[in-house]
């Protein structure tokens, strides 16, 4: 391989038919393979996701790397090998279940390389399949990364292409956070002054077809990593902090909030039917991640009561 301009770092866990599709987009790249390279992270996967990093490495192998991160399960502790591992000057992070258009690494080149921006957000479209509630729930939710990275300062790292110098300026994503590593990460590249860009060119398909079981356990995780994000960082997100006995957090939510956090244009096309039935799923996701939040304050405290002891 010459100079590698560009390493796509994809983390998977249990996900072995969406790392085909995903690793297949970025094979059919309109682009000089000598200068791009595909890294996956396996992080302990439990199914056939090894079997199918070998046989994409066996097909590619000068374009396929891949590593393992079994000392922590997190989305952040697998890109961080990753990052370790690459030998790009930019990187772009994908999810295991994401694919991309042929052109997408030559937009990537045009209009975030050559304009030598440090920190990038892409547009993310959410699609569905099926027709169930679940599915249309999770794709006006979806990830708006324009919204966040204005609002927010981050942008959700399926969908981030940064210049890995960039990490040498901030640090790593933060291992601790199972959930928001993301959002802790662009807060502090937005407090170290590097100016953040989206650019809506550039855009990743991300399925909504999750089953109602694995959005449930999404939504938990989702509650834990809050109540990490807080513990870790209170003076950033003092907003998250929950106190479970609190009725309120078991009230309805805002009718009108919901509405303004989803995708208007999928909204408005919506049978006023569903969106009662999506009102009633936020409130559901709400509930679940009270539980989560709960679930991980208690595990935390016995934690340090543990550590107390053997200190």
């Amino acid at each position: 391989m010459d100079q590698c301009l560009i390493s796509v770092i994809i983390p998977v866990f249990n996900d072995p038919q969406g790392l085909e599709n995903s690793v297949n987009s970025l094979l059919r790249q309109d682009y000089d393979s000598n200068i791009y390279e595909i890294i996956i992270i396996n992080n302990r996967s439990t199914d056939k996701t090894i079997d199918k990093i070998h046989e994409l490495k066996r097909k590619n192998p000068d374009i396929i790397f891949s590593y393992s991160e079994d000392f922590i399960q997190s989305p952040a502790a697998a890109r961080n090998k990753g990052i370790k591992k690459c030998k790009g000057i930019y990187l772009a992070f994908i999810d295991s279940d994401m694919t991309v258009e042929d052109q997408w690494l030559r937009k990537i080149t045009k209009l975030v390389i050559n304009k030598d921006y440090y920190y990038t957000g892409c547009r993310i479209n959410m699609y569905y399949k099926s027709k169930n509630i679940i599915s249309l729930y999770n794709s006006i939710t979806g990830f708006p990364t324009e919204k966040y990275l204005f609002g927010k300062n981050y942008s959700p790292t399926g969908g981030l292409i940064v210049k890995k110098d960039l990490f040498n300026k901030v640090g790593f994503f933060d291992n601790r956070l199972i959930t928001g590593e993301d959002d802790e990460f662009g807060k502090r590249v937005h407090k170290y002054g590097i100016e953040q860009h989206y650019v809506s060119e550039i855009y990743l398909n991300h399925p909504a077809d999750i089953s109602f079981t694995k959005s449930i356990k999404r939504w938990f995780r989702s509650g834990i990593g809050s109540m990490l994000m807080y513990y870790y960082y209170p003076e950033l997100y003092n907003n998250l902090i929950l106190v479970p006995l609190n009725p309120y957090n078991y009230f309805p939510p805002n009718p009108f909030k919901f509405i303004r956090s989803v995708d208007r244009n999928k909204w408005d096309k919506i049978k006023p039917w569903k969106k009662i039935c999506l009102y009633f799923i936020q409130w559901l996701v709400k509930l679940v991640r009270v539980i989560g939040y709960t679930y991980g304050l208690l595990k935390q405290n016995k934690n340090k009561e543990y550590e107390n002891i053997n200190n």
